[in-house]
């Protein structure tokens, strides 16, 4: 498999950068000096309420304006954010001191009243996307006006991550919050249409004040579209450009392009509860049926490194017992022919507008399965997801906590509106035995007992293929050679990290 020419910094040793894969810069078009950077985005984000939705480029945009008890930083490693210090009088309580001075962006200060209000309803708003990561925490209450403690039914491991994907909104936020009142180092100068949005600084932000006043945020579906504005220098920075684009601009003089291994897998995802999918010999047939090599190298240019679970090496509840399978048409083919499929089958595939599946469809084919590609507008893609219609799905799951429960406890777990799990569990996939280690692992005193619960419970997952595998795909970014930038380690893009240079 060809590598790219790119320095790939792991996870686990925490190494940051990237090293460019062009040379010297020429003179390009640009705008007059002071205006704003302008970021290129593969799709709008579904929702301004930070507790209503949890999709990656949703969340991405959102952390601009919002902050939580605490945040994770370039390397994953909690540090502090709205909590200034925080302590454990018991393993199952939590003291969180708040930061004096912090402020809203329309100027009033951040309470504790505000913050119990926030974990409330991030719990138990019927629509809250986020409740899972708040899934044992039994209560929240006041210690004061600047302390807030919050006990859990357990030792929880991993409660300071996972609060940082909870944003603290004002006590009072409407049922849907449409115009955004954050916290963050940038607010939003109009949310009237998600296609253009535009990032001020903030004048009350309470951490290191960002260099850039201005950063627009635009949404650019196609991705020739999206190379044709990086070369002409309407846009400054484009996240996760189409593989094939990314490559065309290695020989770009405007621009440099930055990898590195990150967090998401890509995968098809299939429906369970109706035929062909709910026979396992299917499922384990199209697994067959798929080089995960010849995938990374057609259909990601050698950017990736093939899956073998719903992880990426590295993250907490990643199995090192579990290996990408070797394909095996003439087994796949079996494998049909005794689910009652000798003839073949078809099967309709959807996934998002930006995406590339003609690699996928011509390799099942060779097994019989005949695909109809369906790419669709990404908010559409999740809609049919969320209502049942979509039968076979290409897509991504992301773990940016770093930790597989972020992927297991939403998109696995058995539905549990009550408790903010199988949020995302799209395929009708259900295993007692799966929830067991699940909830073992979300109460685990030590993160060593909690990984193992997550690979055993990865484990029972890749068992019953609800989901197959494909790739790990690198994080991809062209970034014009004036802004200065570093790739983070969970693959956000944040305004405040970008700036220009000379």
């Amino acid at each position: 498999m060809r590598r790219p020419r790119v320095f790939l910094a792991s996870r686990l040793s925490g190494l940051l950068g990237a090293v460019s894969l062009l040379a010297a810069c020429a003179a390009g078009v640009s705008r007059p000096p002071g205006g704003p950077i302008r970021v290129g985005l593969y799709a709008a984000p579904l929702s301004l309420d930070p507790h209503l939705e949890n999709e990656f480029l949703t969340s991405c945009v959102l952390a601009n304006a919002f902050d939580g008890l605490t945040a994770l930083d370039e390397a994953m490693r909690v540090v502090p954010a709205l909590a200034v210090s925080w302590d454990t009088p018991s393993p199952s309580t939590w003291r969180f001191r708040l930061r004096r001075g912090a402020r809203f962006q329309d100027g009033t200060p951040v309470r504790a009243e505000d913050v119990v209000w926030s974990l409330g309803r991030a719990r138990r708003h019927p629509k809250s996307a986020v409740s899972h990561y708040l899934a044992d925490i039994v209560d929240v209450r006041t210690r004061g006006p600047e302390v807030v403690e919050v006990r859990t039914q357990a030792s929880t491991s991993l409660l300071l991550n996972r609060l940082s994907f909870v944003a603290i909104v004002p006590e009072g936020s409407p049922e849907e919050i449409l115009v955004p009142v954050g916290t963050g180092p940038y607010r939003f100068a109009t949310s009237a249409a998600r296609d253009e949005l535009t990032l001020v600084r903030s004048d009350v932000y309470w951490g290191r004040r960002p260099r850039e006043p201005l950063v627009r945020l635009l949404v650019v579906r196609d991705p020739a579209r999206m190379r044709e504005m990086l070369s002409s220098g309407a846009l400054d920075f484009a996240l996760n450009p189409a593989p094939d684009e990314a490559d065309r601009m290695r020989s770009a003089a405007c621009c440099r392009v930055l990898a590195r291994t990150g967090v998401a897998v890509d995968m098809l995802q299939f429906r369970l509860d109706r035929a062909p999918f709910d026979d396992l010999r299917v499922r384990r047939a199209v697994s067959l049926a798929l080089d995960r090599s010849a995938l990374v190298e057609r259909a990601l240019k050698g950017w990736g490194e093939p899956a073998s679970q719903l992880a990426s090496a590295g993250t907490v509840g990643f199995s090192p017992a579990l290996r990408a399978p070797v394909r095996d048409l003439a087994g796949a083919r079996r494998l049909l022919a005794q689910a009652g499929h000798a003839g073949g089958l078809s099967v309709a595939l959807e996934f998002r507008e930006d995406r590339r599946a003609e690699e996928i469809r011509r390799q099942l084919a060779e097994a019989g399965i005949d695909l109809t590609l369906r790419p669709l507008p990404w908010g559409e893609v999740l809609s049919r997801m969320r209502s049942g219609a979509t039968e076979l799905y290409y897509g991504g799951l992301v773990a940016d906590s770093g930790d597989a429960g972020d992927i297991l406890d939403t998109a696995v777990h058995s539905p549990r509106p009550d408790a903010g799990l199988g949020f995302d569990n799209h395929s009708g996939f259900s295993s007692p035995e799966v929830d067991r280690l699940l909830l073992e692992a979300r109460i685990a005193p030590t993160l060593f007992d909690r990984r193992d619960a997550l690979q055993r419970a990865m484990e029972e997952v890749m068992a019953e293929l609800p989901m197959v595998p494909l790739v790990v795909p690198y994080d991809l970014y062209v970034v014009r050679r004036n802004v200065v930038w570093t790739p983070r380690l969970d693959g956000r893009v944040l305004a405040a990290d970008l700036v220009r240079g000379p």
